[in-house]
């Protein structure tokens, strides 16, 4: 009966195994706190694997398809994040199949079999990551750069000033947890005392993203807006680049706060860095590839051009004529052939046929749309700067 009633309670999933440590001390070790020590490192590598691949796939493409014209700093700033973030990645993993990881090392705090190469390992994947972050800090601190090229003196510089103090931030954070991290690797101690560091650095560096993000969707809704007043309704790389800065505003936001509500998912922050790497230069090719790709609207297309007037040139019995506006990211061809069209132009009931006019754009208009162009190019996006009437 006795043997019966203790096979009962008995829990296989449940039992304790003992480690023996070579000055013969036994450490009990329970089979659910190994299975979660096995499953945090199965959940990790996945995630570190999945960032892997993404950054190695969008540095490829991007590299494949950026013109060798278009290969700007900003361009270079990109591809090393998304290269270095790659190599991160690679050590991150190889640290799973190293002695760290032993489940006897782990538990018993025997780290003898540790060899150098193993600390330098560790060490360097702690230490790319800030290369990453000054690399994305960089890129979004030109890029707000060549915004307030286009406003006022003084409200330019405060903003490019504040930026830089932003990001100066999130990379003071940073370094100081890189710091922290190394001796504790290298003293073989645990990551516990300085866990304010981690939340911090994590917290300053999605503030610097999303402050970044959302100047730039400031400034492109504005122009958005502002083509709107003009006619100008089509989709296009204006709106490419709003849709893409408003989405680095929220998702590496969401992910830095997830950390915190799903404890259970590790090292679910990481993903901030990642994505921001692979969000800046996707949004440049996506931009770019619109341009190339719509050349033309509709046949119908009358845009209400603000501070354009027709003034008449020349006048006969018969005429016709044909417009060709070529306007900001792309050329919209308005033919119309007329003929016998009657205008009274300064005259009191006088009939005379309109033969050919020419366009005078206001300055004004014309110099915004210019300072549009130049920050598009900044970003690697190649537009069409021509303006012409043809006849």
């Amino acid at each position: 009966m006795s043997s019966s009633h203790s096979n009962s309670t008995f829990d296989p999933f449940d039992q304790v195994i003992t480690l023996q440590t070579p000055n013969g001390e036994s450490i009990p070790l329970p089979l659910p706190i190994l299975q979660e020590f096995i499953d945090y490192q199965t959940k990790t590598v996945i995630n570190y694997g999945s960032q892997l691949g993404a950054s190695l796939i969008v540095l490829i493409i991007l590299l494949l398809l950026t013109r060798p014209e278009k290969r700007t700093t900003i361009f270079v700033l990109n591809s090393l994040a998304l290269c270095i973030n790659f190599i991160r990645y690679v050590i991150a993993c190889c640290y799973f199949t190293g002695p760290w990881s032993n489940v006897y090392a782990y538990f018993t705090g025997d780290y003898s079999r540790v060899r150098p190469t193993d600390y330098a390992q560790s060490v360097t994947s702690e230490v790319l990551p800030l290369f990453v972050l000054l690399c994305i800090e960089a890129s979004l601190t030109l890029q707000t750069r060549v915004i307030t090229k286009t406003m006022k003196s003084l409200y330019g510089s405060v903003l490019l000033l504040t930026s830089v103090l932003v990001a100066l931030v999130a990379i003071g954070f940073r370094f100081g947890m890189v710091v922290t991290n190394c001796e504790a690797i290298l003293n073989t101690e645990a990551y516990i005392e300085y866990q304010w560091l981690l939340s911090a650095t994590n917290i300053t560096t999605t503030i610097s993203i999303c402050y970044f993000s959302a100047i730039f969707g400031t400034k492109l809704g504005y122009t958005i807006w502002e083509r709107r007043r003009l006619g100008l309704r089509q989709f296009g790389p204006m709106q490419i680049l709003f849709v893409t800065s408003c989405q680095t505003l929220f998702i590496p936001a969401i992910f830095s706060i997830l950390q915190y509500p799903l404890p259970n998912v590790p090292v679910i922050y990481t993903n901030v860095l990642t994505l921001t790497c692979i969000f800046l230069p996707l949004s440049t090719l996506w931009a770019a590839s619109h341009t190339s790709t719509s050349s033309s609207a509709p046949p119908n297309f009358r845009p209400r051009l603000k501070g354009i007037r027709l003034l008449p040139s020349s006048f006969s019995a018969s005429s016709s004529f044909s417009a060709k506006r070529h306007l900001l990211f792309g050329s919209w061809m308005n033919n119309s052939n007329k003929s016998n069209s009657r205008s009274t132009w300064g005259g009191s009931g006088g009939g005379s046929n309109l033969t050919s006019t020419t366009t005078a754009v206001d300055t004004t208009e014309m110099g915004e749309r210019e300072r549009d162009m130049g920050i598009l190019e900044e970003g690697g996006i190649r537009v069409n700067k021509s303006y012409s009437v043809a006849r």
